[in-house]
C-alpha cells in the first residue's frame, strides 16, 4: 500500500480524506486569566481538534473515523517557574499520529483498508 497525494478523487479503489476541526479554546476564566497576564489563575479541560477520517470505496462513502485530541491547561503566574514540565507532556504532532496509528488499525480492522 502506498499514500498518493491527489486535490480530485480517483472514481476506483480506496480514497480516504482527512481533515480537522477545532475546538473552543478555553472557558471564560482563561480569557479572564489572559487579559490579567496570569494573576487569575485558569484551569481548562477540553477537546483541542478532531480529526476525522472519511473513507471512500469506488468513490462512495463507507465510513467515517473521529478521534478527538484533548488539551488539559492551567494559567496562573505562580506556575511560571514549572514551565519546564510542558516540554515533557505530549505535543500536537505526536497526538496526531497516535489519532492517524488508530485510524489504521480501526480501519483495517473493519475491513476498508
Amino acid at each position: 500500500m502506498k499514500v498518493i497525494v491527489t486535490s480530485s478523487p480517483p472514481i476506483i479503489g480506496t480514497h480516504v480524506n482527512v481533515y480537522q476541526t477545532v475546538g473552543p479554546y478555553s472557558s471564560p476564566w482563561c480569557t479572564a486569566s489572559r487579559w490579567t497576564l496570569g494573576v487569575i489563575p485558569c484551569y481548562f479541560e477540553g477537546i483541542a481538534y478532531e480529526t476525522h477520517f472519511d473513507v471512500f470505496v469506488n468513490n462512495t462513502l463507507k465510513q467515517s473515523y473521529q478521534y478527538p485530541i484533548g488539551r488539559k491547561a492551567v494559567v496562573w503566574i505562580g506556575l511560571l517557574p514549572f514551565f519546564w514540565i510542558n516540554f515533557l507532556t505530549t505535543q500536537y504532532e505526536e497526538a496526531f499520529s497516535g489519532n492517524t496509528y488508530q485510524f489504521i488499525a480501526d480501519a483495517k480492522r473493519d475491513g476498508f483498508l
